[in-house]
């Protein structure tokens, strides 16, 4: 999200508070946390790091 004019101190913490629950909901299961990073791009199908993050 990128927001150019100054936010109120409730602007903010109601996104914290939207983030957190989200966090929440993707660490409920290692599948939704699979599905998480997949979808970011970091980890394939198969958890194993893609290529911009592998060490090889």
């Amino acid at each position: 999200m990128t927001t150019t004019y100054p936010r109120s101190k409730k602007e903010i913490d109601d996104e914290i508070r939207a983030m957190r629950k989200r966090h929440k909901e993707i660490i409920k299961s290692k599948e939704s946390a699979l599905a998480f990073l997949v979808r970011a791009g970091l980890v394939t199908k198969s958890g194993k790091p893609t290529k911009p993050y592998r060490d090889d």
